[in-house]
């Protein structure tokens, strides 16, 4: 059954060839930002559809930059609940990206999956707006190869403008 959830989710995000959806994809700081949140069901790994589209685009960009080669992805929790319960959510949470993520053309070699729960806040106040805060998926990089410099395309795929030119120069001298 999770694995039919997968397939529809992975459709519905346009895998293997997602394009841009208008989730703004960048690197900063170390990390993978993506515009969107990724939504799971309530107390549960299952992912919910409206994160097709910003993990669409995540899969995209990660086919399109092989440089990076590997990415943990850090799924958090707030601090309300069983401390024990949430690591454990988070982690089951993170596999199923990283599940999600192959499914759509990612190399597992490639993805790191780790669960961190309520140990990592990133506002330690204690109301509504911190627990939002604080319940994420970050994509961090922890290896990432020099890479060639390539021109990009509008969508961020590298090297699509200058095969271009190249196939017109040969139409040229013909």
């Amino acid at each position: 059954m999770k694995r039919i959830l997968f397939v529809l989710l992975a459709l519905l995000a346009a895998c293997p060839g997602a394009s841009a959806k208008g989730f703004v994809i960048g690197e900063k700081e170390g990390q993978i930002w993506v515009q969107g949140k990724i939504y799971f069901e309530l107390d549960s790994s299952a992912l919910n559809p409206k994160s097709s589209g910003p993990l669409g685009e995540l899969a995209s960009y990660l086919r399109h930059h092989p440089e990076l080669k590997r990415v943990e992805i850090a799924v958090h929790a707030d601090e309300r609940g069983d401390p024990s319960h949430y690591l454990a959510l988070t982690e089951q949470r993170a596999e199923t990206l990283k599940e999600f993520l192959e499914l759509c053309g990612v190399a597992p070699e490639r993805l790191i999956a780790k669960g961190y729960g309520a140990t990592e806040p990133l506002d330690p106040r204690h109301n509504e707006e911190a627990r939002a805060h604080n319940r994420r998926v970050d994509f961090r990089i922890l290896e990432k190869e020099a890479a060639l410099p390539q021109k990009e395309d509008k969508e961020g795929r590298p090297g699509h403008k200058a095969k271009r030119r190249q196939t017109k120069r040969r139409q040229d001298r013909r």
